[in-house]
């Protein structure tokens, strides 16, 4: 797979893979599911895994962390919102 760079490619590759959930929380796309047997093609597409969340993840722009605080991914959801994304829906970034 060729390096991918913008959210939309990464949930386009990703809806490819078996048994993947995708969420958008806030500007960061979470993909949990089946992810071991997916490992070795998320990160081809440039997702990172959070070990404290065991989940993969991508955001496009830099990042920078502002603060030690460690953040649940339910506080994400309830912080930043969250919208699950399926087959049959379609989303612009």
């Amino acid at each position: 797979m060729s390096e991918v760079r913008t959210t939309e490619e990464v949930i386009e590759e990703a809806k490819k893979l078996p048994g993947l959930h995708l969420e958008i929380c806030g500007s960061w796309l979470w993909i949990t599911g089946a992810t071991y047997e997916n490992r070795k093609a998320l990160k081809a597409i440039g997702c990172g895994y959070s070990h404290k969340k065991q989940s993969w993840y991508f955001h496009e722009d830099e990042y920078r962390k502002l603060s030690n605080r460690e953040w649940q991914l339910s506080e994400i959801r309830d912080r930043f919102g969250s919208y699950s994304l399926t087959d049959e829906e379609t989303i612009t970034i």
